[in-house]
């Protein structure tokens, strides 16, 4: 991964869902094996259900990530979800 951000987005049941949007650096991986990946390190709570690909993750020019932008963006469609299997 050349980048990548986790935040909150909305959901219907929950109020909110764990995210994540990555900037690849190659081949995108699958949201099949990034989530299997993950579930090995993290606990089911916090393991992102979303997963979204972006050319550069926002910054400001302190270098923290506007999650602010990624989740206008998430809701505007501009931002691709990866399939569940590929």
């Amino acid at each position: 991964m050349a980048a990548a951000a986790v935040l909150g987005v909305p959901d219907l049941d929950w109020g909110e869902q764990v995210a994540a949007v990555i900037t690849p650096a190659g081949q995108a991986p699958t949201a099949a094996e990034l989530h299997g990946h993950l579930r090995g390190l993290l606990a089911p709570h916090k393991t992102p259900r979303h997963w979204y690909v972006c050319d550069t993750v926002p910054a400001n020019a302190m270098g923290k990530v506007q999650k602010f932008h990624l989740r206008r963006r998430i809701a505007d469609g501009e931002l691709p979800e990866l399939e569940p299997g590929g």
